[in-house]
């Protein structure tokens, strides 16, 4: 673990952001890790464990598309008609490839010298570029994933990005010919996996410009603060400073001597961080990221008919289905992407699915009437007898908590629910048929779920079966190996959901 802060590029780049007002703790420094690669560390002599603020980068020495916009002192970095036709993140990365192409004369030579550079391929490369520089082997082993999907359309829409705004720059032929598709997928690549969501960082508007930060139309590149690595359980904060024009990056944990310093990009899987930011988080007992991101199915948003009031309760378009329990303290994104809160914990069988699809699923395999019932008996939570007319139901109890009692009545874990049903033992005969008939109702529903969801398991880990390819090459590449952690650790996910709701180990029809 080697420190950089001697090695020239990183030298000059130090130079130029102190020049500028930009800061770093003095306690921490740019080393070279073995498997992050350049990260941010407390010092090894650091007499203290570091914490609070890490960075603090002007925004003079931010670079995005608002560099290439035209300002009181100076032109656009492009002529008018690419500036208004094409895209605000497109013009980014021309301006990236711009930069570049100027060298030493930019006025961000020290940092983007100090970036991966074009001719090291191996080195920023994201899956979407696998696809347009025919990396076959890498690209094999996403089939039948997330990934697969998610970077086949992200290498469409380069291609196309690329070949529109070229098309538009209205520029002498031998300085035309720089902005080659290599260079657009380099700079696509450190945007992607390196920049920063402006409304985050930047001051609220750039009047200047015309362009409200707080659309996201485009992303920032931070010199320096780009450099720390994702942890999903970091604690930082990012706090623009406008009496100084800057953006702060600290940790709220405390780090010895000697460690990384972790940035956290946000509750994303492991198919998020290889698609955007080429890198996957293998599972430990204390943390995983794996998840699989399963498709919205059709039907209702709601469970009541039309004409109730209070929140719709709609779920998002698609869900995520962990390799634990949603609940479990190591499923950090799980549990951060909770869509419906749990008034008790779910079955085994179905813990490891996000509470949205559970109730997208039960929504598609009840009746209008069924829909009644469940809404029926959810209302007696709050004291309305299930003879009482359905307006009655709306009125004493707002959608969501409706909601959120028919997801513990069919999904609750049978264990809690045997302790509840001891302490109502003493009942009347009558109420404990009335209870005996909506346990039965609802465990039909819960048998109805899963086997849907155990067909989809079935049916996703034969198709990731049938597309593994073996690979004759002993020597594989960084990417391959990269692509082949991920699908082993994406193919588990869905055989433990499979094992989980049918209680047998995954076998194909050819096994």
């Amino acid at each position: 673990m080697t420190s950089l802060e001697n090695e020239p590029r990183f030298r000059r780049l130090r130079q130029w952001f102190e020049g500028l007002g930009g800061a770093t703790h003095e306690s921490v420094e740019v080393y070279l890790d073995p498997v992050s690669g350049v990260s941010l560390r407390a010092k090894p002599d650091s007499p203290a464990p570091v914490t609070g603020m890490i960075v603090s980068c002007p925004f003079a020495a931010s670079l995005s598309y608002l560099d290439a916009t035209a300002k009181k002192d100076r032109a656009a970095a492009f002529p008018p008609a690419f500036m208004d036709a094409v895209p605000p993140h497109v013009v980014g990365r021309f301006f990236l490839v711009q930069q570049y192409l100027l060298g030493p004369a930019s006025h961000w030579y020290p940092y983007i010298a100090a970036l991966p550079q074009p001719g090291d391929y191996a080195s920023w490369a994201l899956p979407a570029v696998w696809l347009t520089r025919s990396e076959t082997a890498a690209v094999s082993l996403l089939r039948g994933t997330n990934a697969e999907v998610a970077a086949k359309t992200m290498a469409e829409l380069i291609t196309t990005e690329y070949g529109h705004a070229a098309a538009l720059l209205d520029l002498d032929a031998d300085e035309k010919a720089g902005y080659t598709p290599a260079l657009y997928d380099w700079a696509y690549c450190m945007f992607t996996s390196r920049s920063f969501r402006p409304s985050l960082v930047l001051p609220e508007a750039d009047a200047e410009a015309g362009v409200a930060v707080h659309e996201d139309s485009f992303s920032v590149l931070l010199p320096m603060l780009d450099l720390g690595n994702h942890a999903p359980a970091a604690r930082v904060a990012w706090e623009r400073q406008a009496h100084k024009a800057s953006i702060d990056f600290s940790s709220l944990d405390a780090c010895a001597a000697g460690r990384q310093i972790y940035n956290n990009y946000g509750s994303k899987t492991n198919s998020e961080l290889l698609v955007g930011y080429g890198f996957v988080l293998p599972p430990t007992p204390t943390l995983h990221n794996d998840y699989v991101h399963l498709r919205k199915m059709g039907g209702p948003s709601v469970l009541m008919s039309a004409g109730a009031s209070g929140e719709s309760g709609g779920p998002p378009p698609s869900f995520l289905l962990g390799l634990r329990q949603m609940t479990d303290a190591s499923s950090v994104v799980g549990r951060g992407r909770a869509r419906l809160t749990r008034g008790a914990e779910r079955s085994a069988d179905f813990g490891r699915f996000e509470d949205g699809l559970l109730w997208d699923i039960l929504l598609g395999i009840c009746s209008g009437d069924e829909r009644e019932q469940l809404t029926r008996y959810a209302a007696q939570k709050f004291g309305v007898s299930g003879d009482r007319p359905m307006e009655d139901v709306y009125a004493a109890a707002s959608v969501a908590q409706l909601q959120a009692v028919i997801m513990d009545m069919v999904y609750g874990d049978e264990e809690e629910d045997d302790e509840d049903e001891k302490e109502d033992e003493e009942g009347d005969e009558e109420e404990n048929e009335e209870a005996a008939e909506k346990e039965q109702f609802c465990m039909e529903k819960a048998d109805a779920v899963r086997q849907t969801l155990t067909y989809k398991m079935y049916m996703d880990c034969k198709t990731l079966r049938s597309t593994d390819a073996e690979s004759a090459a002993t020597d594989k590449s960084g990417f391959e190996k990269l692509a082949a952690q991920y699908r082993e650790q994406y193919r588990a996910v869905l055989e433990a959901a499979f094992t989980s709701l049918s209680g047998e180990e995954y076998e194909s029809d050819d096994d």
